[in-house]
């Protein structure tokens, strides 16, 4: 991954301080719609679910930490995408099988190959969402791709770009976020659907009858007793999810109406034992914006 200037970080830290000031308005209370952290891939959920015609003010962000989207700083500078236009105007062929072959090949074949074709399969879809506010320089072959399919920024890193005008969108919309936070628990309705969650906000405990939460924070795994895990060495590492970012029931294997998931909760399962160069950025567009649409819908029918 690229390392911008110390000026760049300094603006991106102050962008931050900036969302941190302009959100918050709406209390915890209020939220429909929570996601249970503050990665890109949480900040990406919340955007695109604004972008479904959800009042900002009733989507909550649960930061665990002080940063917003602190994670985009360690990735590659590119996105990968397969089956795109830039690659048959270049004459090659780059289809989803072939992208998922060397997803699996990074992951040494441990990934859950159903959520890694997901990210194949949608792939272009998350670098079209990217160029809203970014643009595109030339096409790529990066390490451990069998063919060129990642797109860096024209000018500077593609990472912290996409960073700073995340950041910037989550201000603009005013979506409320409160840091140094703690999801403590989930509880479930009769059916098996989420009823309302508990979390730590301030130090202080409340209940937030939500109708969807967005988990993306690895460290909540244990949170979710209900849902199906994917396991490395023996341990729960990641969440499992739907084609639509739903998460499973362990037993049954259905969906848990109002629950989904994306970002660094499900990376175990769709990297395996290694990540594919420059998926970083692809995954959590995949799965944030995936997310994001879904549970927005949701609310909307269940309102």
């Amino acid at each position: 991954a690229g390392c911008g200037s110390k000026a760049d970080m300094a603006e991106s830290a102050a962008a931050s301080e900036e969302a941190t000031e302009a959100v918050g308005e709406a209390e915890a209370s209020d939220a429909q719609l929570v996601i249970a952290g503050g990665d890109s891939a949480g900040l990406i959920a919340a955007v695109q679910a604004a972008a479904e015609g959800m009042d900002p003010s009733k989507i909550l962000i649960l930061a665990p930490g002080e940063e917003l989207a602190a994670d985009m700083a360690e990735m590659a500078p590119y996105v990968n995408a397969a089956n795109t236009d830039e690659q048959f105007q270049a004459n090659l062929t780059d289809d989803f099988e072939i992208y998922l072959s060397d997803i699996m090949t990074a992951g040494n074949n441990t990934n859950n190959s159903d959520m890694a074709a997901d990210v194949s399969e949608n792939s272009e879809e998350a670098k079209d969402w990217l160029a809203d506010t970014l643009e595109y320089g030339d096409l790529t072959q990066e390490a451990g791709s069998t063919v060129a399919r990642s797109f860096p920024a024209k000018e500077g890193n593609l990472n912290e770009l996409a960073q700073e005008a995340l950041l910037k969108k989550v201000e603009e919309l005013k979506i409320p976020v409160e840091y140094k936070t703690e999801l403590k628990s989930v509880a479930y309705d009769e059916e098996g659907a989420l009823d309302r969650i508990t979390v730590t906000v301030d130090g202080k405990d409340q209940e937030i009858d939500c109708l969807a939460l967005v988990a993306t924070d690895v460290s909540l795994i244990p949170v979710f007793e209900e849902s199906q895990v994917y396991e490395a060495d023996g341990k729960a590492a990641a969440l499992v999810v739907s084609n639509n970012a739903e998460q499973l029931n362990k037993d049954s294997g259905e969906l848990i109406n109002g629950l989904y998931a994306a970002g660094p909760i499900l990376s175990a399962a769709v990297d395996g034992e290694g990540v594919l160069s420059g998926n970083e950025l692809t995954e959590a567009v995949v799965f944030g914006s995936t997310a994001g649409t879904e549970a927005a819908v949701y609310v909307s029918d269940n309102q």
